[in-house]
């Protein structure tokens, strides 16, 4: 609340004192402001003063979930591999055809910093041109998988399947971190120990 009233008085009379200094200086500046909150509730709550939402609640734009818009899912996907692609030095050119209709049944609970996230990883993975759904998170391909009508001796269940794909996927970062376990684990999103743990369960000597 109190950086809340600085911010109010800054709006209002335009006008800041530097860091260090003994006066204030008049300002011409622009704000864009963005909230994931209702910030109408926060008013009513007194979690955010009133006359600060009134003073940069000058023109709204309402940005709907990612879920609500997955046309917008293909173009992200293009627009941050091309990104991680030079940040990280790789050379991935797409998705294969199974990953993409992989990103475009998961509802996205993160939104798009969520779905950056995944492609970051899954293009440091990525050892080839396409990505598959062997770099995605399990919690997506868990969504997507559904088991076959031949399979009824459940060889390969979800479970299974799950399994599988998690002993492949740190077999893979192990190899590409050359065994560091601590990074594995960064890039794995999982702690060191849990790590270690998976290891010894999937017999892995790397």
């Amino acid at each position: 609340m109190p950086l809340q009233v600085k911010l109010l008085r800054v709006l209002q009379e335009e006008e800041v004192t530097p860091l260090g200094g003994v006066g204030s200086e008049k300002i011409d500046t622009r704000v864009i402001a963005a909230t994931a909150r209702d910030l109408a509730e926060e008013v009513e709550e007194g979690r955010f003063r009133e006359d600060l939402f009134y003073r940069i609640n000058v023109m709204t734009i309402h940005v709907p979930p990612l879920r609500e818009r997955r046309g917008d899912i293909p173009l992200l996907v293009g627009y941050f591999i091309d990104h991680f692609n030079k940040k990280l030095n790789r050379n991935t050119e797409g998705l294969s055809s199974e990953t993409m209709p992989m990103l475009m049944g998961y509802s996205w609970p993160g939104n798009v910093r969520e779905l950056e996230n995944v492609i970051e990883r899954a293009v440091l993975l990525n050892t080839g041109r396409w990505i598959s759904p062997r770099e995605l998170p399990a919690n997506i391909v868990d969504v997507n998988m559904k088991p076959s009508r031949r399979d009824s001796d459940q060889t390969l269940s979800i479970k299974k399947a799950s399994r599988k794909m998690e002993r492949d996927l740190i077999e893979k970062v192990l190899k590409l971190t050359a065994g560091n376990r601590s990074q594995a684990a960064r890039i794995l999103e999982i702690s060191r120990p849990i790590l270690i743990s998976k290891i010894k369960e999937y017999n892995l000597d790397l």
